[in-house]
């Protein structure tokens, strides 16, 4: 679908029916809550922090051998 398609496809919808869409949305995709903890609700912090430990984990597995517990990577939904 092109983006206007899209466009064309939410100009028809009512408020109350775009916003159960954006809810389910936020509810289905943990990017899409992340997209808006970062702009919506001004928290650029809580989202870098979590990229910043998954890149270090990438990279420096070693820092993890130690601890008892990892990062919970594997819980994002995917977006597909």
């Amino acid at each position: 679908m092109s983006l206007k398609l899209l466009r064309q496809y939410l100009r028809k919808k009512e408020q109350k029916e775009l916003i159960d869409e954006i809810a389910g949305l936020y509810k289905k995709f943990d990017s899409v809550k992340s997209y808006y903890q970062a702009s919506v609700f001004d928290d650029d912090q809580g989202v870098l922090e979590k990229y910043k430990l998954l890149i270090e984990y990438e990279f420096f597995p070693e820092i993890y051998t130690c601890r008892t517990t990892l990062p919970n990577f594997g819980s994002e939904k995917s977006d597909s």
